[in-house]
């Protein structure tokens, strides 16, 4: 969590995955878009790729709202 607070993407990631792993689905979202903000691509990607197919529909809604960078 200190991490993730401090902008830290992997942070946010994974004080998200563990978030989400508990049901707290609104808070994990958030910091699911803190992660794929503060990323650098491939990165981003990845993140994107995850989020698209996690369980929740809340969080693969984030994947559509916010599509990969092209460089």
């Amino acid at each position: 969590r200190r991490s993730a607070e401090g902008g830290y993407f992997r942070g946010a990631y994974n004080y998200a995955s563990i978030l989400g792993s508990e049901g707290n689905i609104v808070e994990a979202a958030a910091w699911f878009e803190c992660a794929l903000v503060n990323a650098h691509e491939p990165t981003r990607s990845h993140i994107l790729c995850f989020i698209a197919r996690h369980e929740s529909q809340e969080i693969r809604e984030i994947a559509l709202r916010l599509p990969p960078i092209i460089a």
